[in-house]
């Protein structure tokens, strides 16, 4: 983290909801669809932005097996986990739109599963 300039660190807040989709399908990997779905209400994201996405995975924060997808930890975990992430596709999407920093209310990035 200290090599991240703090520059890329600020700029507007933009948040996406893909809380209806990751509902449906707890391994969820946010699309270029529902970036370009946003951007189609709301404009074009700005470079520099700061995406958060909203996969409403937050609320199960205080219980473990909710929020991984298992209760286990360490090696055991691996294969257990289960939380929606970031998709290749919305990826490189948001790396074209050139956004400063991307934030999801999961785990990690990568879905659960990802390997």
């Amino acid at each position: 983290m200290d090599r991240v300039p703090l520059g890329q660190l600020i700029g507007p807040g933009i948040v996406i909801d893909v809380v209806r989709q990751a509902a449906a399908d707890v391994d969820y990997r946010v699309r270029a669809s529902d970036i370009r779905a946003f951007e189609a209400k709301h404009g074009r994201i700005p470079a520099g932005a700061i995406v958060l996405l909203n996969t409403g995975r937050a609320k199960f924060f205080a219980d473990r097996a909710r929020y991984m997808g298992t209760a286990d930890s360490g090696a055991k975990a691996v294969a257990k986990l289960h939380f929606p992430g970031l998709g290749v596709d919305a990826a490189e999407l948001l790396i074209a739109r050139r956004i400063g920093a991307v934030g999801i209310d999961t785990p990690s990035i990568d879905y659960g599963q990802s390997k």
